[in-house]
């Protein structure tokens, strides 16, 4: 159609130059052929011209109608890659969401469990010669050489899970100055000191100790120190044994268990369960177990007393 009217545009302005070139034009401007047919040739051809312009308009226009009348064809790879692109997507985002929050869980019962032991043999936790458990700690491995554990107030209880504890320096291996301490004993333990008078187990006097669990501890003082006690010349603090298999040996001078040489005697001593064994070093007069108070309720007893 638009071809038509092209052509047939063409056509009359080539008929109208024709027709300029057998009809001559007088001084007076007019045609010498009737001034209607001129008239008629310039409306034709203006009329044709502006139809072309319609008919392109319509047509590109159209064409535009026509691709959303009919949609391009859509490739079957393309909509696969769409596919897989979203399905990947938001099975990476799941996967990664997911992941993480295993990864979160995982943490978390990592930090609740496992978080809370620590290796004693780890040289870096400790603050020059001392390491200060935090409450609920449970402590394994073996001490280096020439460092011990204070407990400070606050904590209210440790784990003792195969420690062993072979010292120098401090008052005792373990040193106590938490008002109330429970320690639980898991496997074998044993806490040893070689410290000028030491305890094996320092209980500060204005402290409480209770030792409970199903485990064992050997604790030996050194010189004038108890095993479990107080360093010579210091006031032992009150000892409770709930269960396990305890054994106490003291320093040459010192009782098994209470107030090292030289201490003040008025410390209590309550044996509610479990074996307990206490031992008086060599030189040590009195009891193996000295206290102003002592009091056995249960548990196997060994060693000389009030």
């Amino acid at each position: 159609m638009i071809f038509y009217i092209e052509c047939l545009n063409v056509y009359l302005l080539e008929l109208l130059n024709v027709k300029k070139k057998h009809y001559t034009i007088d001084k007076g401007g007019v045609f010498s052929t009737p001034k209607k047919l001129v008239k008629v040739i310039y409306f034709i051809a203006l009329i044709s011209f502006i139809l072309s312009l319609t008919a392109c308009g319509g047509s590109s226009g159209g064409g535009g109608g026509e691709a959303l009348i009919i949609p391009r064809p859509q490739s079957t790879d393309s909509t696969s890659s769409n596919g897989g692109s979203s399905g990947g997507s938001s099975g990476g985002s799941s996967g990664g969401s997911s992941g993480g929050s295993s990864g979160g869980s995982g943490g978390g019962s990592g930090g609740g469990g496992s978080g809370n032991t620590v290796n004693l043999a780890d040289s870096s936790i400790y603050n020059g010669s001392v390491y200060s458990p935090a409450d609920g700690a449970i402590l394994t491995g073996t001490v280096p050489s020439g460092k011990f554990i204070k407990v400070m107030s606050g904590v209210t209880a440790i784990t003792l899970s195969n420690v062993t504890i072979n010292t120098d320096f401090g008052a005792g291996a373990i040193y106590v100055l938490s008002p109330n301490l429970t320690i639980t004993l898991v496997g074998n333990n044993s806490v040893t000191t070689t410290a000028s008078s030491s305890a094996g187990i320092m209980v500060d006097e204005d402290s409480t100790l209770t030792i409970s669990g199903s485990g064992s501890l050997t604790a030996t003082g050194y010189e004038n120190g108890a095993g479990i006690g107080s360093k010579g010349g210091l006031h032992s603090g009150t000892i409770i044994i709930n269960s396990g298999t305890i054994t106490a040996y003291g320093g040459d001078n010192g009782p098994g268990i209470g107030p090292g040489r030289g201490g003040g005697v008025n410390n209590t001593v309550t044996i509610n369960g479990g074996t307990v064994t206490a031992q008086k070093g060599t030189s040590a007069s009195g009891t193996d177990i000295k206290c102003s108070t002592i009091n056995i309720n249960g548990g196997t007893v060994n060693g000389t007393h009030p």
